[in-house]
């Protein structure tokens, strides 16, 4: 007969590791200075066969220093809609331990203006951020036309 004492049942809780691990070293990390390098970042990572089908979210992870930890593609949606979740935006950012962080959505419309939903989850994301001590560093929206792309906390 197996016997239970008054606290063998957290035993049988499952333990929570936090974990992360970057195999690229501290001198070869990309160095965001400015939007211009978030946009060659996020151009260079979006699968151009793609940018005229759907919205699609990725974000940069930056450590203190605005080096990037780690790109994380939040999620794929429609032509003219798509679902940002701030909850795994931050989890992620959490689990990266990021100092910073920079969104980006593309338009397939190739229209770059921000819509009122693409502000207010910009203002939404800023709000969580700060919350984490995480840095909003910038949102952008990537349009499939080569350096077409807004700003829209800096207004480029």
């Amino acid at each position: 007969m197996n016997q239970r004492t008054p606290l063998s049942f957290l035993y049988d809780i499952p333990q929570i590791k936090l974990t992360f691990t970057n195999p690229t070293r501290f001198n070869e990390r990309i160095f965001i200075g400015n939007i211009e390098d978030a946009y060659n970042v996020f151009y260079n990572l979006w699968d151009k066969s793609t940018l005229e089908l759907f919205e699609e979210v990725k974000v940069l992870y930056l450590n203190t220093a605005n080096h990037v930890i780690g790109a994380y593609s939040v999620n794929k949606g429609s032509t003219n809609h798509t679902i940002v979740d701030t909850n795994r935006i931050i989890a992620a950012g959490l689990l990266s331990n990021c100092s910073g962080l920079c969104i980006a959505h593309s338009h397939p419309s190739n229209n770059p203006i921000p819509s009122d939903a693409d502000r207010k989850i910009t203002e939404t994301l800023q709000k969580a951020c700060s919350f984490f001590n995480i840095v909003l560093i910038d949102h952008l929206i990537i349009c499939p036309e080569e350096n077409k792309y807004t700003s829209i906390m800096h207004g480029k």
